[in-house]
């Protein structure tokens, strides 16, 4: 299943920025852990080694830290991915290819931090086209990100990675991550 090519990143993935920057300007305080929910239709194109390894990355990138602890367990249309980072970080990556057709994707990132939680994911209902919700114990707030969040985002995120020339997914991630594709 691992294919020896650059992995495009999600790095630009609009969720994934903001709660970098949340997280650097400690906007809800310190983050504490992620959660990345990825969930769409297979098509011929997807790799699920390639969308794991991306998806760490972003994970890892969000988080500014390098992977301390990591396990993965994959079946044919998924994985479950949780990582541990250096800077006492954890990630939950649930990645799932196996949505019928007649379902639109789904795509949420939540950031739970000390004094509160960052998400793409809509507090009632399926859908949060709009933004990113900041909230904690005296507000929540919606705002707009530069991207919207849909699947069209994500392959223009990874096309935009490849186009603007940002470095592929690292390679220190594909080798973590490799063992458990094999």
């Amino acid at each position: 299943m691992y294919q020896n090519e650059p992995i495009p990143t999600l790095r630009q993935w609009g969720a994934i920025q903001v709660v970098r920057n949340s997280a650097a300007e400690e906007t809800l305080g310190q983050l504490c852990a992620l959660r990345i929910s990825f969930s769409k239709t297979k098509s011929a194109t997807d790799n699920l080694f390639g969308l794991s390894a991306a998806l760490l990355d972003a994970a890892a990138f969000a988080a500014d830290s390098n992977i301390r602890k990591l396990n993965v367990n994959r079946w044919d249309d998924g994985a479950f991915i949780l990582a541990e980072f250096e800077n006492e970080v954890t990630a939950e990556i649930e990645l799932n290819l196996g949505l019928p057709a007649s379902m639109p994707g789904i795509y949420f990132v939540t950031a739970f931090c000390s004094e509160g939680i960052t998400t793409n994911q809509p507090l009632t209902g399926y859908f949060n086209p709009s933004g990113v919700l900041l909230a904690d114990q005296g507000s929540c707030k919606t705002f707009l990100v530069d991207r919207d969040i849909c699947e069209d985002e994500i392959a223009q995120a990874r096309c935009r990675a490849l186009a603007d020339g940002l470095p592929p997914v690292p390679q220190t991630i594909i080798d973590l991550i490799k063992e458990y594709f094999q």
